[in-house]
C-alpha cells in the first residue's frame, strides 16, 4: 500500500506545472502594463531646424517580459490636430518622426525604455499632446492605451511647438538712391515659411 501511494504521489508532482513553464510557456497572456511616463522638453522651437523630445517609459510584464529594443514597445505617438509624430516604432515601421525603443535600465518584466520623438523643422505650432501608448510582449499579448486611459492615470504630457514659421515669398527690383530707375539685373527675394501648413 505504501508503494502504491508513493507511486501516486509521484505522478501527481510530475504532471504540475511549474511556475517557470507558467511564466515563459504558451500559457502567458497578461499584457503587459505602462507605470509611468514623462518627456522633456516639453517646449520646442523648429523655426530654425528640427527638435528631438526624449519620452521615458516604465512598463512592467509579468511573465515573458518585453524585448530589450525596438519591438518592445510598440509605438506611442503625440499628436496636434491632424499632425501625428511618432516613436518607438514596432519593426521599424515607417511612420513620421519615428525612432527606435530601448531599454535603459531593468529587466524585461520591469524595465525603463527610452525612445526620441522627432519633430521636422517647420512643424506647425500648438500643443502635441501624447495621446497613445502600446505595448507589446514576447508572445504578442498587447496593451493599448488612448488619451482618456493615460488621463485616467494621470499621464498627460503635453509638448509645446512654438516656432512660428511663415511661407510665403517676397520679389523685388533694387533702385537708386535717388529714386531713379531700378538698377539693371538686380533680383531680391525673400522667403518665410508658415509653421500652420496653410502656406
Amino acid at each position: 500500500v505504501g508503494l502504491v501511494v508513493a507511486a501516486v504521489l509521484l505522478g501527481l508532482v510530475l504532471s504540475s506545472p511549474s511556475a517557470a513553464t507558467e511564466a515563459t510557456g504558451d500559457g502567458d497572456s497578461v499584457a503587459p502594463v505602462l507605470v509611468s511616463a514623462s518627456a522633456e522638453p516639453l517646449s520646442i522651437d523648429t523655426s530654425s531646424g528640427p527638435a528631438t523630445v526624449t519620452v521615458t517609459l516604465h512598463v512592467t510584464d509579468e511573465f515573458t517580459g518585453l524585448a530589450a529594443t525596438t519591438g518592445s514597445v510598440s509605438s506611442l505617438s503625440f499628436r496636434n490636430g491632424s499632425t501625428t509624430y511618432h516613436g518607438c516604432i514596432h519593426r521599424q515601421q515607417s511612420m513620421t518622426g519615428g525612432g527606435a525603443c530601448t531599454r535603459v535600465s531593468g529587466t524585461a518584466q520591469d524595465g525603463v525604455y527610452s525612445t526620441e520623438v522627432r519633430f521636422p523643422h517647420g512643424s506647425p505650432t500648438g500643443d502635441y499632446l501624447l495621446d497613445r501608448v502600446s505595448l507589446l510582449d514576447e508572445v504578442g499579448n498587447s496593451r493599448h492605451y488612448d488619451a482618456a486611459d493615460l488621463a485616467a492615470m494621470g499621464i498627460t504630457i503635453t509638448v509645446s511647438q512654438t516656432g512660428d514659421f511663415i511661407e510665403g515669398s517676397i520679389t523685388g527690383t533694387v533702385t537708386a538712391d535717388d529714386g531713379g530707375d531700378p538698377l539693371p539685373g538686380i533680383c531680391v527675394t525673400a522667403q518665410t515659411n508658415s509653421g500652420d501648413g496653410s502656406g
